[in-house]
């Protein structure tokens, strides 16, 4: 077996405090903070909690109640608009819908997705983040193909006239993201190329993601009229 130097073993033990003292200062609540918000269920009764993205998050200084911040995570700021997390929204809530029945969850979908249509209809081509700045263009193919599965998803649960606004609106997501940023060479493995991790995260801007890939391969097979709800537990 091989010998650590004492400077080797001492070097090994600074590297685990500073990454433990690194997590302590990164976890809010271990700094006096209160922080809301870190996770949802579909009902009180469910023991399945969804986290939370960290820019969706309330943080209060326990001492008076007052609101200090909502980081914003992987979108552009504090209070900004993440365009993925407003995709996994749309998406939880049309599939909270189907497996529960309950009108609130259809009514909350409806409300995101009107909200998801409204900021990429220029071009269908969702921004990493809805309010980033508007020279920036960095965009986030995942977040696209993911409210285009919610959206078709969603038009089949409504009357054919409410729904046609939702399944043209995905429809259009698909084609503008497909003539953009859809790479079909046989030796890539990928398809999509203009995903982002978060928005201020430079080496993760317009790469592949494996999920933008799946999303996509998803709703196209939703189009084709076929029932898929992977995600039915």
């Amino acid at each position: 077996m091989k010998q650590i130097s004492n400077k080797d073993y001492e070097a090994y033990q600074q590297y685990q405090t500073d990454k433990l003292h690194g997590r302590i200062i990164d976890r809010y609540e271990y700094c006096g903070h209160t922080v809301s918000c870190k996770s949802v269920s579909a009902s009180y009764k469910s023991k399945k909690h969804i986290r939370i993205p960290k820019d969706e998050w309330l943080i209060f200084n326990p001492e008076n109640g007052e609101f200090m911040d909502n980081p914003g995570g992987q979108g552009y700021e504090s209070g900004s608009s993440w365009s993925r997390g407003q995709s996994w929204a749309l998406y939880g809530f049309v599939l909270s819908y189907i497996l529960s029945g309950k009108a609130e969850y259809l009514d909350a979908a409806k409300r995101v997705a009107n909200y998801f249509i409204s900021q990429c209809c220029d071009d269908w081509l969702p921004r990493c983040d809805f309010r980033q700045p508007e020279e920036d263009r960095i965009l986030d193919n995942a977040a696209g193909n993911i409210a285009a599965c919610g959206l078709i998803e969603l038009a089949r649960q409504l009357p054919e006239r409410e729904g046609k606004r939702y399944f043209d609106a995905a429809l259009c997501i698909l084609k503008a993201q497909e003539a953009d940023a859809a790479n079909w060479a046989e030796d890539d493995p990928a398809i999509f190329t203009k995903c982002t991790v978060a928005y201020h995260s430079p080496e993760g801007r317009h790469i592949t993601m494996t999920y933008a890939d799946y999303f996509f391969i998803e709703a196209v097979n939703k189009l084709r009229g076929e029932e898929l709800l992977f995600w039915n537990p």
